[in-house]
């Protein structure tokens, strides 16, 4: 047990990889120190004090990610930014994670990072908590001057993915491409979020989620009004699909945030094509947001199918005359053939899907679908025509 008083770490020291140091000698056991995101800040040596997990935190100079999600199904992640008292951390074998004893680094209500203490081979007592308490407020000004320095590399981050997005080509964008963390010749995509209205805590919670599990994979993101816009590198074994229900699960799965609609722009390659892809997410937005029923699964331009071809139809074109006088006949007999028809088609004629949605039975559907060939004069049995009176009902809508 030691005999410190808490005043041993009011005196200077020249680094937080000193600092570190100081703390694992008073409390002899190994201790890193990470930011708010995980990334890892500074640690001490350890001698035969270390575990895998701190191995290949040092090593990726990161948390693992698989010990990130684990933290916060087991709860640990969500105490530790909840209280300013040390939280014990029992070990995670399959992990390879011993007992830790962690504390968080608070400005007023914000979390700045994190102190790890590996107490495995030496379990620290209540003295030493608060020791270890009394190190996280001493730490507390250079984590906060990091947090700043962060905060600046951040906004300069945003700057350039605007200048991307909006397909500016200037000598400044090309000093600060670095900042994207992509290669010229790498394959990415944008990748658009949208949200219910959110206040400033939803968004930090967002932030860290998309820094904390993403570092690699969105090296570039920002917000535009309730719209999440991310830069996203492609990976070899994950599909654009895959990627909005790994993000979108992860939320709800520790925030209990919900997004309202998602998308992806196209594969692109290179700088210069960026906004092509962000362009092309928007159109996919917008599309959504007109017709929400027909496009609640699309999420890529693939998914699109026919509605990729709307914005080149012009209103103004002829309506098959039959669609017309289907309207009229139900005006004066106060039969619902229109309805019928705009069911029929957008259910690509599925005869049993149809019957169960308008409520009758399938001999009544029958006699309407022939009712609608005669006073129309088409066939709903030609796919072409049939294609041809959907993009006039999907023109005709609002």
């Amino acid at each position: 047990m030691t005999h410190t008083t808490s005043h041993v770490f009011r005196q200077p020291f020249r680094s937080l990889e000193e600092f570190a140091e100081m703390i694992s000698y008073h409390l002899h056991c190994p201790v890193t120190i990470e930011d708010a995101n995980h990334q890892l800040l500074a640690y001490s040596t350890h001698g035969d004090g270390a575990d895998e997990a701190r191995i290949s935190t040092i090593i990726s100079r990161r948390v693992p990610e698989k010990l990130i999600n684990r933290f916060w199904k087991d709860g640990i992640i969500p105490t530790l930014n909840q209280t300013r008292q040390p939280v014990r951390v029992p070990e995670i074998p399959e992990f390879g994670l011993g007992s830790r004893v962690a504390v968080s680094i608070w400005k007023h209500e914000e979390v700045l990072g994190y102190i790890w203490v590996s107490d495995d081979q030496q379990r620290l007592l209540d003295a030493e908590l608060e020791l270890l308490k009394d190190a996280a407020a001493t730490a507390k000004k250079e984590l906060l001057k990091r947090s700043r320095q962060r905060k600046k590399t951040h906004q300069s981050r945003q700057e350039l993915l605007w200048q991307l997005l909006l397909g500016e080509h200037t000598e400044k964008i090309k000093s600060e491409q670095h900042l994207a963390q992509v290669q010229a010749d790498e394959t990415v995509y944008i990748s658009l979020l949208v949200f219910d209205e959110q206040n400033e805590e939803s968004k930090r919670q967002i932030d860290y989620m998309v820094q904390a599990s993403y570092p690699d994979t969105i090296p570039l993101f920002l917000w535009d009004d309730r719209q999440l816009v991310c830069l996203v590198k492609a990976e070899k074994d994950v599909d654009r699909h895959q990627f909005l229900r790994k993000l979108t699960g992860k939320l709800q799965e520790r925030f209990v945030i919900k997004q309202k609609e998602s998308c992806c722009g196209s594969y692109v390659q290179g700088f210069d094509s960026i906004s092509k892809s962000y362009q092309e997410a928007l159109r996919i937005l917008a599309l959504k947001k007109r017709f929400p029923e027909e496009l609640d699964t699309a999420h890529v331009y693939q998914d699109l199918g026919v509605f990729k071809y709307v914005e080149q139809l012009d209103r103004s074109n002829h309506v098959h005359p039959g669609i017309g006088l289907i309207q009229q006949y139900d005006a004066k007999q106060g039969t619902q053939l229109y309805e019928t028809l705009v069911v029929f088609l957008k259910r690509d004629g599925n005869m049993n899907e149809v019957a169960k949605l308008l409520h009758v039975h399938a001999n009544t559907l029958t006699y309407r679908v022939k009712r609608l060939e005669s006073i129309g004069s088409f066939s709903l049995k030609d796919p072409l025509q049939r294609m041809g009176l959907y993009l006039d009902i999907i023109m005709m809508e609002p």
